[in-house]
């Protein structure tokens, strides 16, 4: 279904709420959290909205669902439902007499599957400008496959004594140099 007419600044607000909430959790939100975000206190408001904006095609609503609301994009098509897999944000990095440890924060990304192959993954928000002899900046996000060995040409994602560094596979010397946790896959920033 095409979309059809103008909206009202109301549902303009939803709309773009839906649309963030989706892109950020990759899941839709339930009418409450809709409503919350927008300022309406009565469900049946928000109700009100939904049905408007499907009406016009901007979404599609499954009955009886919490969180049944599909993005309709304006080719006439819906937006892929894809499986989606979660991937955590990494928050630190600790070398001990163990070895690396990883933490981790309560967030996750959203990738859709076909993105990723089978296998560890975590996403690295980098913090400062270390990284950019490799065109990567402050606040890039890196999408990282956990492994030891890969093949010569990837950039790999190593730790030496606590710090976090890149090098090419087949310039990396190996050693006492630093532990190889993972190469990166992916870098996403945000313009």
């Amino acid at each position: 279904m095409k979309p059809k007419g103008p909206i009202s600044p109301r549902e303009e607000e939803i709309l773009s709420f839906i649309t963030r909430y989706c892109q950020e959790r990759g899941y839709p939100p339930t009418v409450r959290e809709i409503g919350k975000a927008v300022g309406l206190q009565s469900s049946c408001s928000v109700h009100y909205h939904l049905r408007k904006l499907e009406a016009k095609g901007f979404i599609r609503r499954k009955p009886a669902k919490p969180r049944a609301i599909e993005l309709v994009s304006s080719s006439e098509e819906s937006l892929p439902s894809e499986e989606v897999v979660f991937v955590p944000l990494l928050r630190g990095v600790t070398q001990g007499r163990e070895g690396v440890c990883l933490e981790y924060t309560r967030a996750f990304f959203p990738f859709p599957k076909r993105f990723i192959n089978e296998g560890e993954y975590f996403v690295f928000r980098v913090q400062n400008g270390a990284f950019s002899r490799w065109h990567i900046l402050e606040g890039d996000y890196l999408l990282v496959e956990r492994g030891e060995t890969f093949e010569n040409g990837t950039l790999l994602f190593l730790v030496s004594q606590g710090r976090v560094f890149l090098e090419r596979g087949d310039l990396w010397e190996g050693g006492g140099s630093g532990n190889v946790i993972g190469r990166v896959v992916g870098v996403w920033r945000k313009l």
